[in-house]
């Protein structure tokens, strides 16, 4: 599977169409709305976990934005 944003697929990236040409088995491109280079990272899990724990004002928290998913064919 390749994860990216919503723009990035195996049809417009050579890197990611060589690895598409060169794999077997299911193949799935993922994209994200609004995504962006940190999108995939552990702090889609550990940053809420910090907020419970810390109080993070609303504000603050409610400046990153969680993408939409949205699959590619």
């Amino acid at each position: 599977m390749l994860m990216g944003k919503e723009s990035g697929t195996h049809l417009n990236k050579p890197s990611w169409q060589a690895f598409w040409d060169h794999s077997t088995g299911w193949k799935r491109d993922l994209g994200l709305e609004r995504g962006s280079h940190f999108s995939y990272t552990d702090a889609q899990s550990f940053v809420p976990a910090l907020d419970e724990r810390l109080d993070i004002p609303a504000e603050t928290r409610e400046q990153s934005s969680y993408p939409e998913v949205s699959f590619v064919r």
